[in-house]
């Protein structure tokens, strides 16, 4: 883990920094969403410069370019929606490849000598529930009306609402199974989905992450032994 000190910790500052940010940057227009998805897309991508190495890592840039031009090109012209789709989908299978590269760095270890090791897992978890918010997003664009909306939350427009970061917002209730019940699934395949959210987030909590604790606290354990 040499080559990350302490780097899933700083990724995941960043990652807890957005989220505040978002709702915010999203308001200011089409501007503002060049300014959150170069942000978010930068941090994303600095993972897998430092695992993969330079040469692997500009062929994954590729991804990151490609849904920056779309959502220029959409912001240009907004009728043209099924841009709208291709880049949620990009995003989705960028954000798949970040977590792949995260997981593989981090569960092939047998030791968890430090504490960078759990950011890591941190970092899965939260980028899982950013996944899922975009998949939600994606699903209200093909099918709308798939999910409803009984707050003030969503101003009575749940689309727009989405878009200013109220998908991510219901994600990670789905995923912590907080269950607010402010914003729900309409359609059985939207339901299906949340409920995979919710198995996969209390899954990973309970079984992944305390294998990384207990790793964690055995080798601190035995460092202590030693001395």
């Amino acid at each position: 883990m040499s080559s990350l000190s302490h780097g899933y910790r700083n990724l995941t500052i960043a990652i807890v920094f957005l989220f505040p940010i978002y709702p915010l940057l999203v308001t200011e227009g089409w501007v503002g969403r060049m300014i959150e998805l170069f942000l978010g897309l930068a941090i994303l991508t600095s993972p897998i410069f430092v695992i993969k190495g330079r040469n692997h890592s500009f062929k994954t840039m590729s991804l990151p370019i490609i849904i920056i031009i779309l959502l220029v090109i959409g912001a240009v012209k907004p009728e043209l929606s099924w841009l709208v789709m291709i880049k949620e989908f990009l995003l989705m299978v960028f954000l798949l490849e970040v977590i792949r590269v995260i997981a593989r760095h981090v569960f092939t270890t047998k030791r968890v000598s430090t504490a960078d090791s759990l950011y890591g897992a941190v970092c899965i978890y939260l980028l899982t529930g950013v996944f899922f918010a975009h998949t939600y997003f994606l699903i209200n664009l093909i099918a709308p009306n798939s999910y409803g909306c009984s707050t003030s939350l969503c101003a009575g427009h749940l689309d727009s609402a989405f878009q200013n970061g109220v998908d991510i917002y219901y994600s990670f209730v789905t995923l912590t199974t907080m269950g607010y019940g402010d914003v729900v699934p309409l359609s059985p395949f939207a339901g299906m989905i949340a409920v995979l959210e919710a198995i996969i987030g209390q899954m990973y909590v309970a079984i992944v992450v305390a294998r990384l604790v207990g790793l964690y606290l055995l080798e601190a354990e035995q460092k202590e032994t030693r001395s």
